[in-house]
């Protein structure tokens, strides 16, 4: 076993010496995947791309914003990091998100109170959204199918902030606005029933 690690250990030193993959967040990747390394969640190979990815993004965009300054005024600099949870497809990471003095630079990649990467699809499987009712969150729907030829809607509302007190009433009401939604998806889907339960709880004169 420790022979096969050697060896794999050597051929990887090789391919990242290729002209083709001099890069060191390749390299990293290249040496993980024939050590045997996961894919997939934190720490993941894949994970580990995404966030080099994202994180040579964010740098570029402070680049330009901090050249753009420098033509209209000047005066603006870095001026340090703030780091926040990313959720990804691939998995979970640490993202260090570059700060201006000035306090004006505003990513475009990644907002600035967003906390995944992309919304995700797998067709007839899982939607996950960021939700902002006032409140931002993240909302994944998973879409279970079972042997009756029915489906098993399942929703997750998570990452709210925010005191003990406060996390409780958000959840609660989360809660209360997707079971009536899925309710109402449901009598719409199977019977055919508008129960328009949204503007119902919710008129206009009120």
């Amino acid at each position: 076993m420790k022979r096969e690690l050697s060896n794999n250990n050597n051929i990887a030193d090789q391919v990242t010496k290729l002209p083709s993959v001099q890069n060191e967040a390749l390299t990293e990747i290249i040496k993980g995947l024939y050590q045997g390394k996961p894919l997939l969640g934190p720490g993941g190979l894949l994970t580990s791309l995404v966030k080099d990815l994202t994180q040579i993004a964010l740098q570029g965009e402070m680049d330009g914003h901090l050249q753009e300054d420098s033509l209209e005024q000047g005066g603006n600099r870095r001026n340090g990091l703030t780091t926040k949870t990313m959720k990804t497809g691939t998995g979970s990471f640490e993202l260090e998100v570059p700060r201006d003095r000035n306090g004006s630079f505003e990513p475009q990649l990644i907002k600035k109170r967003q906390t995944i990467l992309n919304e995700e699809l797998e067709e007839n499987k899982r939607i996950v959204i960021e939700w902002d009712n006032g409140v931002p969150s993240i909302v994944e729907w998973v879409f279970t199918s079972w042997s009756d030829n029915t489906t098993l809607v399942s929703v997750t509302n998570s990452g709210f902030k925010g005191n003990g007190d406060k996390m409780v009433k958000n959840a609660l009401d989360s809660t209360g606005g997707f079971a009536l939604v899925l309710a109402g998806a449901k009598a719409f889907i199977e019977h055919n029933i508008s129960l328009n339960l949204i503007s119902d709880r919710f008129p206009e004169s009120l």
